[in-house]
């Protein structure tokens, strides 16, 4: 899933699916298509040195 999809996905307030697990606290983000595009192109400018790791930390 691209950067783009995933923000969109969670400006409709994620997975849409009858998840129990889901945080009722999870809404959407109530983004113009202006601020979501400002956000990803704010996302993709992130960098660091310990990307490798923090992929491998967010599968556990």
């Amino acid at each position: 899933m691209l950067l783009g999809e995933m923000v969109s996905s969670r400006e409709r307030g994620g997975i849409q699916l009858d998840n129990t697990l889901k945080n009722p606290l999870i809404k959407s983000l109530a983004l113009q298509d202006q601020e979501m595009n400002y956000l990803v192109t704010c996302l993709e400018s992130l960098t660091g040195s310990n990307v490798d790791i923090l992929v491998s930390e967010s599968s556990l």
